[in-house]
This record gives C-alpha cells, sequence and structure tokens, in this order.
C-alpha cells in the first residue's frame, strides 16, 4: 500500500481501523528505535558540546601541552624559560609595510594593563594588518578591547585551550608570518605566568 498526499496532509498511514497519526508514529518505539523526544534531547547534547567553548583548562595544563610538544620536537627541551618569553614578547617583527610590531605593539607593555584600540596609541596595522586595498580607512573604527594577558589580571585568560590556540595562530600569523613553535607559546605563558 502506498502513501497519498491525502494520508500525508491528514496525518494517517493507512486509511481504516486502526489509522495512526504521524506523532503517534514518531513516538513509536517499535517505529525507528528512538523516541523524538530523546532524538532531540541527543542532538541538543551533541549541538551544546560542538557550540561550547573548549572544555576548561589551567595555565599549568596547556604548558604540560606544550611542553610534551616542544619534548617531541626537540628531545633535548629543558623547560620554558620567562626571560625568553619576556624577550619574545617585546622584540620587534617587520610587517608588510617595512613597520615594526610585537606583542608589546597591541597587548600593552604591561600585560596586566587592558588596551583599547583606536582610543590608545596603537597603529591600525599592528593589529589589523595591511588590508588590501592599502589604506586604513577602509577599516571601521570600533572600540576593540584587548583584555589583559597576564592570568592574574585575567582569571580566564589561558582556561580555554581552542581560545588560546586560535589567537597564537592569528596572531603569530600576523607578526611572525607562520605559527609559533612550542617553546615560544610556553616561553611567553611562563613569562606572563611571573605576574602577580
Amino acid at each position: 500500500m502506498y502513501l497519498t498526499a491525502a494520508d500525508i496532509v491528514s496525518g494517517t498511514r493507512f486509511r481504516g481501523k486502526g489509522a495512526k497519526s504521524a506523532e503517534s508514529l514518531h513516538n513509536d518505539p517499535h517505529n525507528g528505535g528512538l523516541r523524538v523526544g530523546m532524538k532531540r534531547t541527543i542532538l541538543l547534547f551533541v549541538f551544546a558540546l560542538w557550540a561550547s567553548p573548549g572544555l576548561g583548562a589551567s595555565p599549568e595544563e596547556l604548558l604540560s601541552a606544550y611542553a610534551a610538544q616542544a619534548g617531541q620536537v626537540d628531545p633535548g627541551f629543558a623547560g620554558f624559560s620567562a626571560d625568553r618569553g619576556k624577550a619574545f614578547y617585546f622584540s620587534g617583527h617587520r610587517v608588510e609595510d617595512g613597520s615594526e610590531f610585537s606583542c608589546a605593539s597591541c597587548h600593552h607593555e604591561d600585560p596586566r594593563r587592558e588596551q583599547f584600540a583606536h582610543h590608545d596609541k596603537i597603529p591600525c596595522r599592528a593589529c589589523h594588518g595591511m588590508p588590501d586595498s592599502g589604506s586604513f580607512e577602509d577599516i571601521p573604527k570600533i572600540r576593540r578591547q584587548f583584555l589583559p594577558l597576564a592570568p592574574s589580571a585575567n582569571s580566564r585568560r589561558f582556561t580555554d585551550e581552542w581560545f588560546v590556540e586560535k589567537w597564537f595562530r592569528k596572531n603569530c600569523g600576523l607578526l611572525l608570518k607562520r605559527d609559533c613553535t612550542p617553546v615560544e607559546k610556553g616561553d611567553v605563558m611562563t613569562w606572563l605566568l611571573t605576574f602577580k
């Protein structure tokens, strides 16, 4: 027996005695296994996991992960250095237009302070890179806030692995034109953790 348009519109599968509505067919445990409510619950749970930020981590857990990665790249890896991290944070890197910028150019010389782009003395190209048009007039002037990098001033800093990796990838790509190494990431984090 085939379904007709009338069957679909009326919500019945068969005509006559024992006809079932579409709702009862969906909720029938013998018709597809799981009830609709259970399917929705599972889908919502999966979506919540997918949409939520990374599961909580601590700066120490991230440092351990970077140490493991550094040990794989260099078996002679002897640990992170706050001094190297400080030097990296302040070291200048040439960008496309010949200007020189460092991490401190956007994030402030004191990583315990927050920075406001377009309200502090941060040149646009330090944070945006050179636009394709070659003019910074095309960049909307928004009040962009850079929260403190030091975990002592920002308790959420380095607690979301996905977020940390996203911004290391973006900022290292902008300044270095490459990904930062696990040692560079670990050194900078080690230095930032020295602030109280």
